[in-house]
């Protein structure tokens, strides 16, 4: 290959189109406020047709919850604070996205996708467990404000430590399982 990025290739993949790397290795830092990214399209690549089609293909706890699943997944945080040695984001600075940035992507890709079903893959997401209130707050809200129809899932850390208290609030949000990730 003429180039490798090593590390987040956001900003770098986007100079590397535009001719504004010499070959060889990039090495692309991460980029602090992730608010500031755009949120996914994945319509080029036939995301209507994979959620009307192949969602009973996916893990089976993922797809259960409704009887015609169409998932759509979601990344509320990047990075890592912890040290397992089977993963491959060792101690990776986390940031998290706010929960009015992840609203508006929800939004968006509500009415865009149609989905039923929202998987939030991030391991790390239940650890915060103000912020995880936070989330559910939010989503109880744009089931009000927007009508929202959807079950979430999340995954989470052994560190978790959940608490009923929390466990009740996102079950009232919609949320019908978690797992460790």
């Amino acid at each position: 290959p003429d180039w490798a990025v090593k590390g987040y290739a956001e900003e770098a993949i986007v100079s590397l189109v535009g001719g504004g790397y010499p070959k060889g290795i990039i090495e692309a830092m991460p980029i602090k406020d992730i608010d500031s990214l755009n949120f996914p399209d994945y319509t080029p690549f036939g995301v209507d047709d994979m959620m009307d089609n192949y969602s009973l293909a996916t893990r089976l706890l993922y797809r259960y919850s409704r009887e015609n699943p169409r998932l759509y997944p979601i990344v509320t945080a990047r990075g890592c604070v912890w040290n397992c040695s089977f993963c491959v984001d060792h101690r990776r600075s986390y940031r998290e996205r706010s929960i009015d940035n992840i609203k508006e992507e929800i939004r968006i890709n509500y009415e865009r996708y149609h989905f039923n079903i929202l998987l939030i893959l991030d391991e790390l997401f239940a650890v915060n467990k103000q912020r995880m209130r936070a989330f559910c707050a939010m989503v109880l809200e744009g089931k009000k404000e927007y009508d929202w129809d959807f079950d979430w899932q999340f995954q989470t850390h052994a560190s978790a430590r959940l608490d009923l208290e929390t466990l009740q609030l996102a079950k009232q949000a919609g949320c019908v399982s978690f797992s460790y990730g």
